[in-house]
């Protein structure tokens, strides 16, 4: 979840970011969208106080994929490029990082990086184009199994060297299509042109990575004693379930800029406990939905230290085929998902059970926005590619006998109760969980709620595939790039985030077409037509999906630079303190 513009040769090809929200348009207490006045004096003492909400699941770069790990990684490590936010144009930019420019072939297949000769780890060593090379082999080996390595198959040969197994390994990791041409310039071949390939390798999936810690001391290479970092800060100390310590690193190239000596991370679960401590100055800031119970939201917006942001942000419900009640679907020998018809009339009937605008209204309050199809208003397209096949599923209104009548249909038993799994750490779970099983009882669906606290926990519950026990499950995509191809990809059959398991090959067939398809409007039409094969009158609907999400938090009026992306990014380096009593 995450992405970054410098001098780029291919600009023509880049898709256009215009179309994306600027963070004023958000219910704000504050009405800024950098969290405070940055004119005034910094107080003496630049330690931010900032509540993490939760233990990040890691702090490898290549391994991260929930909010907490990837924002507390962007503090730790610097990719080639990093996402910058105009709020002049209220546009996205892809910054230079790592990479001070880089050059694009005519035909938009090979990438030349060149890098800082300034960029040092935290150690001293100099960051070279090996350590590119290395971190990239290293994320697509099998053996590592990183979740996010799917992102990096465009690359020449990923695919083969990610799929390979035993001997075969060896020769497929020397045919990947990354080169260290000199050290300091990394050169990327890739198979078709990818337009969103600069804000792309802006996610930790694409940093480098330190070989030398990572031989010497294995898994254990994050921990505090061990770890090397490229970004902002170093890691001091780490107790899981209490702090996460970061301290400016001295050697980060753009450390002058820098402002923050220090980010006390406290790792407060209890957001009752988190909203007392900002209230009483404990607290500066918090990262996106761990700042204050959901139940408080009418009080909370009137704190001018209240923050929306609008993000490129799919919440939904999924359905596990995987489920030992076999109810949604069930496994092939391959281990992907297929359904009867009735097994989708179910899962049709189940996504329509839901009203989407109450969910919004009487429940967040937070600017979302409800969506009956699987794609965020404000991804680029949408205006082009949503219709009648989008918003087949009705957002603001329910027709409850025609929902028991069609769950009847599909051999739904009145009274028959199902299994629904959530996480109530970060924002709204709870509430979200207890509304969309009020909607499904209103229908004659009984839901048995089973809160999972740690997110950690959650995912790996949610595989793929998800545990058997599971029938329902709630989660959320934030995108990594403004590209519908990036929400699109998650249901391919062999996905790593797609945790019901549910398969189409025709479906991926045309998502991967779109992909590699130069003309927009072509690939408007084919994204349209994919789109449609998930939640349109035909579409097999392996998801309830439920609105477009917002980041929302509370952040201290003399913080500055606090601002997140539209993908949902949050650069700890732009942050400053201001004077304050």
């Amino acid at each position: 979840m995450a992405i970054r513009p410098g001098k780029l040769a291919f600009a023509a090809a880049l898709v256009a970011l215009a179309a994306l929200l600027a963070w004023g348009c958000g219910n704000s207490g504050g009405g800024s969208s950098t969290s405070g006045d940055t004119s005034g004096a910094l107080a003496s003492d630049q330690v931010l106080h900032l509540n993490l909400g939760g233990d990040p699941e890691y702090l490898d770069p290549g391994l991260a994929r929930d909010d907490v790990s990837f924002n507390t990684i962007l503090g730790l490590f610097s990719g080639l490029t990093k996402i910058g936010y105009d709020e002049d144009t209220a546009k996205q930019t892809i910054l230079p990082a790592l990479a001070e420019s880089w050059d694009v072939s005519k035909d938009g297949k090979t990438y030349t990086f060149h890098l800082r000769k300034d960029a040092k780890w935290s150690n001293g060593d100099p960051i070279m184009a090996k350590d590119f090379v290395y971190g990239w082999l290293r994320n697509l080996d099998p053996k590592t199994a990183a979740s996010y390595s799917y992102a990096m198959l465009d690359v020449v040969g990923a695919a083969d060297y990610n799929g390979c197994e035993g001997a075969a390994c060896a020769a497929a990791k020397a045919k990947v299509g990354v080169k260290a041409v000199d050290d300091y310039t990394f050169e990327v071949k890739l198979n078709n042109p990818v337009p969103w390939f600069t804000q792309l390798v802006a996610t930790p999936i694409f940093y480098p990575l330190p070989q030398t810690a990572i031989d010497r001391f294995g898994t254990k290479w994050t921990n505090p004693d061990n770890i090397v970092t490229s970004g902002p800060f170093n890691l001091e100390d780490y107790t899981r379930g209490q702090v996460l310590t970061m301290v400016k690193n001295d050697n980060y190239f753009d450390a002058d800029n820098v402002t923050l000596t220090k980010v006390d991370g406290q790792i407060i679960k209890s957001k009752q406990t988190a909203y007392a401590e900002y209230k009483s100055g404990e607290l500066d800031a918090g990262f996106q939905g761990v700042m204050y119970p959901s139940q408080e939201i009418d009080s909370v917006k009137t704190d001018p230290g209240f923050h929306a942001f609008p993000i490129l942000s799919t919440q939904y419900m999924g359905f596990n085929y995987n489920s030992s009640r076999k109810l949604f679907g069930t496994m092939d020998s391959s281990g992907h998902g297929v359904s009867t018809d009735k097994q989708r009339d179910l899962r049709i009937a189940m996504s329509e059970a839901i009203n989407r605008q109450n969910l919004v209204d009487g429940v967040l309050k937070s600017g979302q926005t409800p969506i009956g199809g699987f794609v965020p208003v404000a991804i680029p397209g949408y205006d082009t590619i949503a219709g009648a096949d989008h918003d087949f599923i009705s957002t603001d209104s329910v027709d409850i006998d025609k929902v028991k009548q069609d769950l009847a249909d599909a051999g739904w038993h009145d009274g028959d109760s199902l299994n629904l799994y959530y996480t109530t750490e970060g924002a709204s779970g709870e509430q979200i969980a207890t509304g969309v099983a009020s909607d499904l009882e209103k229908v004659g669906v009984k839901t048995k709620l089973n809160p999972v606290p740690e997110f950690s926990a959650y995912l790996k519950k949610l595989g793929p595939p998800a545990d058997s026990g599971i029938d329902l499950f709630l989660i959320g995509w934030l995108a990594d790039y403004s590209d519908y191809y990036n929400f699109l990809q998650l249901m391919e059959c062999d996905s790593g985030n797609n945790n019901g398991k549910y398969c189409n090959k025709e479906f991926d067939k045309i998502v991967e077409q779109s992909k590699t398809t130069a003309d927009e409007n072509e690939r408007f039409a084919l994204e349209a037509k994919a789109e449609g094969m998930l939640t349109g009158p035909d579409g097999d609907h392996p998801v309830a999906s439920l609105y477009a999400d917002t980041d929302r938090t509370l952040v201290k009026p003399y913080v500055h630079g606090f601002t997140y992306t539209p993908l949902g990014l949050l650069y700890l380096e732009n942050v400053s303190i201001g004077e304050h009593s």
